[in-house]
């Protein structure tokens, strides 16, 4: 099965997903049914790979026997389903600043935390503001299972 229509933004919304799209059920009138899932490793981004598995615990201890010397089993595996999930719990980043070698003197500067530019509108043509480069850059790096890159 492969759902990717929808990008997920962390496991715990990959599992809320899944536990409501899987019903397990059985033949017979039980209790204690379940799903177990697991994330494959090495899975990421659109080929995000999980198990999901139904369960039943039966209430016996596993490995006690019953009256005809039966080993009890629990939990009792059902069969597992692979289903494939876009996850990308990675969030873009993003840098920018300005195109100039530090020692150059220019109107722009950046905040000592990084966080904040600034371009000083200093030189003027008359009564109005002369327009220059800022030289002003902005890249954003989206996580991928290769990379990609927006300059």
């Amino acid at each position: 099965m492969c759902y990717t229509a929808v990008v997920f933004k962390d496991e715990e919304q990959v599992e809320i997903f899944l536990r409501g799209n899987f019903v397990v059920m059985d033949d017979c009138p039980a209790t204690g049914l379940d799903i177990e899932i697991e994330k494959i490793d090495g899975t990421a981004c659109k080929n995000t790979r999980y198990t999901v598995k139904p369960i039943q615990d039966t209430g016996c201890d596993p490995g006690s026997r019953d009256e005809f010397n039966i080993t009890h089993l629990n939990p009792l595996d059902g069969t597992a389903k692979e289903v494939t999930v876009y996850l990308d719990d990675s969030p873009p980043s993003i840098t920018c600043g300005f195109n100039h070698a530090p020692h150059v003197k220019r109107n722009n500067s950046v905040s000592t935390d990084g966080k904040t530019l600034y371009h000083r509108l200093g030189d003027s043509v008359g009564s109005h503001l002369k327009l220059h480069n800022a030289e002003f850059f902005f890249t954003i790096n989206v996580s991928t299972h290769g990379s990609a890159r927006l300059h």
